[in-house]
């Protein structure tokens, strides 16, 4: 018998996280000569991502100023600041 995740839980995402703005639903394709596919190729092997993962650091760049890795640093930052920080969450281990 096998457990099926509800079709919009975050943790059944294939990364196990969601974006700052929610779970990471829509899909975006484009069509592009073969030099420039290539060379996009080659540059996300060369960032060691995935050609899709570096089209969505891209998109999120152009689309908010920032890409999608630094968005979820901020995100992750913002949500330690206000449970207390780092300090907070390892003070306890050199008091």
């Amino acid at each position: 018998m096998s457990i099926q995740p509800a079709p919009d839980d975050p943790r059944f995402s294939r990364t196990g996280m969601t974006g700052p703005f929610g779970k990471l639903t829509e899909d975006l394709g484009t069509k592009l000569d073969e030099k420039t596919y290539n060379q996009f190729l080659r540059r996300a092997a060369s960032l060691e991502v995935t050609p899709s993962e570096l089209m969505r650091e891209l998109v999120y760049l152009y689309e908010h100023g920032i890409t999608f890795s630094e968005l979820c640093a901020k995100h992750r930052r913002e949500l330690m600041q206000r449970e207390g920080g780092f300090e907070a969450l390892i003070g306890g281990l050199h008091g």
